[in-house]
């Protein structure tokens, strides 16, 4: 259910963007296709909720409540930065630069980002294992699980990062207009990044998951402003 559920909503998002381009919608209110994408999700959840799990309301011991609320302000700064992350390099490059290198630029990090999503499906698998070892104590086990997960992906995701940069100029010229072939050398740069990465990116929650909430958020930050800092050195160079 979790796997289709998030399928789901990408799915939704392209379909409400070819309805966009049949209408037509205005350019301004594109986001409206990621809105009613969440909308019609919500309401799958709430049947699901409902339907697909048996439960029962309970009324939880107030020292619960507030272990679970205290935990969730310690770290939704670091969630917040995690997505945030993401953006900073488009958004940057739009103060510095014009906007036809920015969407240049978009292009590659747009499928980048996609293939980036291998690690987010290895992350889901691998977070409960890890929540569960660490609450059991089996360290040397989890680290060894650990040292085998990052060898295999390390090898899984540099064939496909190779595969790709050699289909990248083919899928360009086939699909999009001559402009975007500048963006195969950014691209290029991004999958570098991402091989480089590519071993740890599966356990990037794994102080979260270890129950340290304030040394996730202060991770994400790290990450944050380093992105940041770097992007005001190198852009405009």
């Amino acid at each position: 259910a979790y796997a289709c559920i998030q399928a789901g909503r990408y799915l939704l998002i392209m379909f409400g963007i070819v309805v966009a381009t049949r209408v037509p919608l205005n350019g301004a209110h594109l986001t409206l296709c990621v809105s009613i994408a969440e909308i019609i999700l919500l309401v799958i959840l709430v049947g699901y909720l409902f339907f697909g799990i048996r439960w029962r309301p309970v009324i939880p011991a107030r020292s619960w409540l507030s272990t679970q609320f205290f935990f969730g302000a310690k770290s939704f700064l670091g969630g917040a930065m995690s997505e945030l992350n993401t953006r900073v390099d488009v958004l940057m490059l739009g103060m510095f630069t014009s906007e036809i290198q920015v969407g240049v630029y978009s292009m590659a990090a747009m499928i980048a980002e996609g293939i980036g999503q291998l690690a987010v499906v290895v992350r889901n698998v691998i977070n409960p294992i890890i929540g569960k070892s660490i609450s059991d104590g089996e360290i040397l086990r989890l680290g060894v699980f650990l040292r085998q997960c990052r060898t295999r992906f390390y090898f899984f995701m540099g064939s496909v990062l190779a595969v790709t940069i050699a289909a990248y100029p083919f899928f360009i010229e086939h699909f999009f207009s001559v402009e975007f072939k500048e963006s195969h050398l950014v691209f290029v740069v991004f999958c570098s990044g991402l091989a480089l990465a590519a071993g740890y990116l599966p356990m990037e929650m794994i102080f979260f998951q270890a129950g340290k909430p304030v040394t996730h958020t202060i991770f994400k930050v790290s990450v944050f402003s380093t992105n940041i800092i770097l992007n005001i050195s190198l852009i405009p160079a």
